[in-house]
């Protein structure tokens, strides 16, 4: 299942936020993301000297952040992992709260080389989820602004 998200109105303007490579082994590193205000970190990544040739390096992202940690059941199976291109340009989102750092476990599944790199974040507002459409209405919104 995919969730396409499309933004209306004014751009929002992010906040920097505190992201921090830490722990590098030869298949994975881990992410430490802060930030001074609650919302969505997008995390960007520019990676050198990493292996994506065979079909089983698939890059994966393990999230341990307030939203996972406030998680009272699992979601999917093996949550809260999941997969990601194994790309020189990775981004990511991950949630973020003042005072809790959020962590992301990055790993190449058969121990193909992860390579190196930097890591840049921004911090955006939090998306309020209950006041979002249902499907249904939000489809027809859009056709509505398109056909204008």
């Amino acid at each position: 299942q995919h969730i396409l998200w499309l933004r209306a109105g004014a751009v929002p303007s992010p906040t920097e936020a505190k992201c921090e490579v830490t722990d590098w082994g030869f298949d994975r590193f881990e992410v430490t993301v802060e930030s001074d205000q609650v919302g969505l970190a997008s995390l960007f990544f520019e990676r050198e000297a990493f292996d994506a040739s065979a079909r089983t390096a698939v890059l994966t992202v393990t999230e341990d952040s307030p939203v996972t940690r406030a998680a009272d059941k699992l979601r999917w199976d093996d949550f809260p992992r999941y997969g990601i291109a194994n790309a020189r340009i990775v981004e990511v989102a991950a949630p973020v709260e003042p005072g809790e750092a959020t962590k992301l476990t990055f790993e190449v599944m058969d121990g193909s080389a992860i390579g190196w790199g930097q890591c840049f974040a921004r911090v955006y507002e939090a998306v309020d989820y209950a006041a979002l459409p249902d499907l249904s209405q939000g489809v027809d919104q859009l056709i509505e602004e398109v056909d204008k």
